[in-house]
């Protein structure tokens, strides 16, 4: 019962992570699309805007960190995988 719950945790913390990934995409998009659309630019001018901002979400990690960036979601899961590789073992 116990891995069970790990399990679930895990998938869990991968859903979420996930989540705010896309999330974080998702804004890119729109700031891309906002950023072009409604300004009176050349087109290389919107073309280096969007490189801008796309190099800049790519490069840019979301995380779920608190405000000093101590914790992410990525390095819980690595705990919640190894906690429940530990459990399997020990079965």
């Amino acid at each position: 019962m116990h891995t069970e719950v790990k399990r679930k945790e895990y998938v869990s913390s991968i859903h979420r992570e996930l989540e705010i990934e896309r999330d974080w995409y998702k804004h890119g998009m729109r700031e891309i699309v906002e950023s072009i659309v409604w300004e009176d630019q050349t087109d290389e001018a919107k073309v280096l805007k969007v490189k801008s901002i796309a190099m800049s979400y790519l490069d840019g990690q979301p995380t779920t960190a608190d405000e000093s960036n101590v914790v992410y979601i990525s390095d819980v899961n690595k705990e919640i995988a190894k906690e429940w590789k530990n459990d399997k073992e020990e079965e």
